[in-house]
């Protein structure tokens, strides 16, 4: 389906955190330990559970709102599977905080996984309602997407090769520039004390994220193309790098709802393209 406006239905949000949590599922299950196995089967529990949701999900009319009774009711269905799986991760981080578990991923890693588990959790509280939810204001959402995408840059700089010395630093300086955007945010934001959102060098600001996010991206886009063709050296998965995809389109989206300039989205799929 080509999404043309920023603006999304019911259902595509349902879409959209339903295939993130199941990424983020498969992320912990192949990052366990073959000796976890209680939690090697746990997230397998989970990426069962998420994809029972996808298909579900795929059989209810796409224009239904939020009001509508079978929307309500998946909203009810999906509400406890994202928060088992919330409690979940958080044990994976607070047992690797205490080396408490083999698991090839770092605590930070786990803030932004179950930052954005949470956006869903703060969603589906109103959706379970009948009610739309209010969109995040544009400092919190910088503030969430942006650790996001640098923690893409980083991500992606640690999986390749070492002697991938041009993409390493390509990644690496994507990630100074997230970096510089999120120390401008947290003034930005401090000077919503006395003066309302929407200010004009916040406005410049989300525009020169637009940019870095659609640069990042396509740069992402270049290692994807090298990667199935076998000509990039990693450590990593198709997965684990067209995950980048939909998160980087969803936040472009938001981002376009206080950018009227920011354009179509026809080629920004909020889905994986090979999965």
């Amino acid at each position: 389906m080509i999404h043309t406006s920023p603006q999304l239905t019911p259902r595509e949000e349902h879409a959209f955190w339903l295939e993130i949590l199941e990424d983020h599922a498969h992320f912990a299950h192949d990052h366990l330990a073959p000796e976890e196995t209680a939690d090697i089967q746990q997230a397998a529990s989970y990426i069962q559970a998420f994809g029972a949701l996808r298909k579900q999900l795929a059989a209810i009319p796409p224009g239904l709102p939020a009001a509508h009774a079978d929307m309500i009711q998946f909203s009810r269905q999906a509400y406890p599977v994202a928060n088992g799986y919330f409690r979940f991760e958080g044990s994976l981080q607070s047992r690797r905080i205490l080396n408490r578990i083999n698991i090839n991923l770092t605590p930070t890693y786990f803030n932004g996984t179950l930052l954005e588990n949470e956006e869903y959790l703060r969603i589906l509280s109103f959706y379970m309602q009948g009610m739309e939810f209010p969109e995040l204001p544009l400092a919190a959402l910088l503030d969430m997407w942006l650790e996001d995408q640098l923690g893409h840059a980083v991500l992606l700089r640690n999986v390749l090769d070492p002697v991938e010395l041009l993409l390493t630093e390509k990644a690496s300086g994507f990630s100074q520039l997230f970096q510089v955007h999120m120390t401008k945010n947290r003034a930005l934001t401090g000077y919503l004390r006395f003066i309302a959102p929407g200010f004009p060098d916040q406005q410049q600001f989300a525009k020169e994220v637009r940019e870095t996010v659609q640069q990042f991206y396509a740069f992402v886009v270049e290692v994807v193309r090298r990667y199935q063709g076998t000509t990039v050296l990693s450590r990593t998965t198709l997965r684990f790098l067209e995950h980048h995809f939909p998160e980087s389109c969803y936040f472009l989206r938001k981002l376009a709802l206080y950018d009227p300039s920011a354009g179509s989205f026809e080629n920004c799929p909020l889905t994986k393209p090979s999965f």
